[in-house]
């Protein structure tokens, strides 16, 4: 049967993820046997965690007999952007400044081969960079650098 939050759960505890509450305790003890669910309380949180590295997020859209929960599509790409830039931007950026050794310009093809990523992915990290200053584009089309 449908319905919104479980009876004195309220929004914020909801989306803290840390109480659980199941609308159907014989069935979620069936799915914790069958190994479909690992622990009580944790897949909200796990939900917001999975996109903590996007731009985009997951809303929880609840209401009175429904809850929602929409999540954004991510592609693998977006993914392996993702990890691009999760851990420790400060060192990619290095890496690319480092081709300047060799070189008074670079371009995209240069910053694909030097971090092994997409185009797309090279795009991003010389848009970053020049959003901070770091590098200056020069040129347009097949002439830039």
């Amino acid at each position: 049967m449908p319905g919104g939050l479980p009876s004195g759960l309220s929004l914020a505890e909801y989306l803290g993820g840390r109480i659980s509450v199941p609308r159907n305790v014989i069935l979620a003890q069936v799915f914790h046997r069958l190994a479909i669910m690992e622990r009580f309380a944790t897949g909200v949180r796990r939900i917001q965690e999975s996109y903590m590295d996007f731009l985009q997020k997951p809303s929880f859209l609840v209401a009175e007999n429904t809850v929602t929960v929409v999540l954004p599509k991510v592609s693998y790409g977006e993914v392996h952007e993702r990890k691009l830039y999760a851990p420790d931007m400060k060192a990619v950026h290095q890496r690319v400044l480092a081709l300047f050794f060799t070189s008074e310009t670079i371009t995209r093809s240069d910053v694909e081969h030097q971090l092994g990523v997409s185009a797309t992915s090279a795009k991003r990290v010389l848009a970053g960079m020049m959003q901070s200053y770091l590098v200056k584009k020069e040129g347009d089309g097949p002439a830039t650098r």
